[in-house]
């Protein structure tokens, strides 16, 4: 188990109440795409490329499709030069909420009318991870087979965490892992080196809106592993950590981690990934950070063997999830690592439900091992302490 402390820039945020709405405007430009001729397309003739960008299930834009010819001539770079705008209402705590815990997922697509025998996929780029207000807050990108009419495949898909520029940074320039399908050995055992990559910038459009009097506060919650199973917890339950965060105007907030995973296997990469893309395959779901491992402390280690190695049995999430807090839910949370040192974590593990249809008759899944921790958080009252 990871933690994370409070970042924040100079200022203060302005309250929502009885003010104009204060937007900041980013402006994302998809500059070009590199190892072109590794992307694995669906015919022998020229194929229609185009880039969506989309953020917490809205689409940002999408790009005028760029002719792609499948030949050893073809260019191994395509310059796009496309440009969305992506805007925050820094009084608005949904929205800032949302730019701070969500990137912006970026989709290479491919139009094509060739038809073979291509298997029809689908799968959510964003969303709720219980399925709920599923039709509000995701869009589905449909892996069509290839005799579907002008049918989009996805060609690869990968994040742009737009943080730095709201930690004060003017500008910033990326160059991203476009992850592709790996239906065959080829694309399963290609050198990263050689993988697509598409380079993105983003820059804030007016600094005057947004500097003065700004303030953004955040802290992340990485959830690693259970270490130390006992016989009880086997491959076939469901698997959920849960903690809180503190609010100063309302109830706290339940934060819940799913998709824990019973597993022996050594994560070799130790990339964290965003709980809400958890569901996605491949490196589209990874954050750039990755787990500390001087974090973890046994500091019972005379009286107990925790066995934390990564080859011992253990319940996996790696996952993390960021937060934007107002100042005074700031000042709320600090007051409670002051009074209890302490933050609290719950795991439980309960029976998959076999039959979907099911649930809707039955929301509540019968929970039957619960376990309940505190992680010691002292540190994070001293600057600098993660």
């Amino acid at each position: 188990m990871e933690r994370e402390t409070l970042s924040e820039s100079e200022g203060s945020i302005s309250s929502p109440q009885n003010e104009p709405d204060i937007n900041v405007s980013i402006g994302i430009t998809i500059d070009s795409i590199e190892n072109v001729s590794s992307i694995e397309l669906m015919s022998q003739g020229s194929v229609q490329v185009l880039i969506r960008l989309e953020h917490n299930g809205i689409i940002l834009g999408e790009s005028p499709p760029i002719i792609l010819d499948n030949d050893d001539e073809a260019p191994t770079t395509i310059y796009v030069d496309y440009k969305s705008i992506f805007t925050i209402g820094m009084n608005n705590e949904i929205s800032i909420g949302a730019a701070v815990s969500t990137p912006i997922l970026i989709t290479a697509m491919g139009i094509s009318n060739v038809n073979d025998d291509s298997v029809s996929r689908s799968f959510e780029t964003s969303g709720d991870f219980d399925g709920k207000n599923k039709g509000k807050r995701t869009s589905t990108l449909k892996l069509k087979t290839a005799t579907e009419h002008q049918g989009p495949i996805i060609l690869g898909i990968c994040n742009f965490d737009i943080i730095p520029l709201l930690l004060g940074e003017i500008s910033m320039r990326e160059e991203l892992l476009l992850e592709i399908q790996c239906d065959n050995a080829r694309a399963s055992t290609m050198p990263w080196m050689i993988l697509p990559r598409i380079i993105v910038s983003a820059r804030i459009l007016d600094s005057n809106t947004y500097f003065p009097g700004t303030k953004i506060n955040f802290m992340t919650i990485t959830v690693e592993s259970i270490y130390n199973l006992p016989s009880s917890l086997t491959d076939d339950l469901d698997y959920k950590a849960r903690t809180v965060i503190y609010h100063a105007d309302k109830i706290q907030e339940n934060v819940i981690f799913h998709g824990g995973v019973r597993t022996s296997v050594p994560d070799l990469e130790k990339f964290k990934c965003w709980q809400l893309l958890a569901h996605l395959e491949g490196y589209a779901k990874f954050t750039k950070y990755k787990l500390n491992d001087s974090v973890t402390k046994n500091v019972l280690k005379d009286e107990i063997d925790l066995k934390l190695s990564e080859s011992e049995p253990r319940v996996q999430w790696n996952s993390m999830q960021r937060f934007w807090v107002s100042q005074s839910d700031s000042e709320v949370i600090l007051k409670m690592i002051q009074r209890y040192n302490c933050w609290p974590f719950f795991f439980t593990a309960s029976s998959k439900l076999k039959d979907a249809s099911k649930q809707k008759g039955n929301e509540s899944q019968d929970t039957f091992l619960v376990f309940q921790c505190y992680a010691d958080v002292s540190e994070l009252l001293y600057p600098g302490c993660k």
